[in-house]
């Protein structure tokens, strides 16, 4: 009776179809909303509260995130400044040194005056020092494999001896 088509497309191939299937997806998942903020009533103090008693169970990866909205929302305070150096000291035992240097430079740069400024300057000390232990560290732990496998020398005093240039003696 009724004859109707019902593609989009009426002479359309599948792979135009998917195509446009694929297409409705993606802008159907941009417009989900994002996951709600459950910082997003809570005072500053409280954040902080929240941040140190994470950063206090070992829980970095949490207690950063908290530190960095604390500094977002109560901007230009000594809470702040705090936070500051409190997400950088998280960072550092969480493994991320690299940042928590950075962490510590912006510090040191955003609030020249500060009364916290030595303990940035402590924290720099600090993990700097440690960093260099560590790297010292790791070169013992290599001379002294290189030690125990004279095979080894023989091959890096050889490669070194490769590398030098020969002079003639005059």
């Amino acid at each position: 009776m009724f004859s109707t088509k019902l593609s989009v497309f009426p002479k359309a191939s599948p792979l135009v179809a998917a195509v446009c299937a694929l297409a409705v997806v993606v802008v159907a998942g941009c417009s989900s909303t994002p996951a709600a903020d459950k910082t997003a009533t809570w005072s500053p103090n409280k954040i902080y509260a929240e941040a140190k008693d994470e950063a206090g169970s070992g829980a970095y990866d949490k207690a950063i995130p908290l530190y960095e909205k604390l500094e977002g929302r109560a901007a230009g305070t000594p809470l702040a400044q705090q936070a500051q150096l409190d997400k950088a000291y998280a960072q550092y035992k969480g493994g991320e040194q690299a940042q928590a240097l950075a962490t510590l430079n912006r510090f040191m740069k955003l609030h020249p005056a500060s009364p916290a400024m030595d303990y940035a300057l402590y924290l720099t000390w600090e993990f700097l020092v440690s960093f260099h232990a560590r790297i010292c560290r790791s070169a013992t732990k290599m001379q002294q494999k290189n030690r125990l496998n004279p095979s080894r020398n023989w091959l890096l005093v050889s490669r070194t001896l490769a590398m030098r240039p020969i002079h003639a003696c005059a």
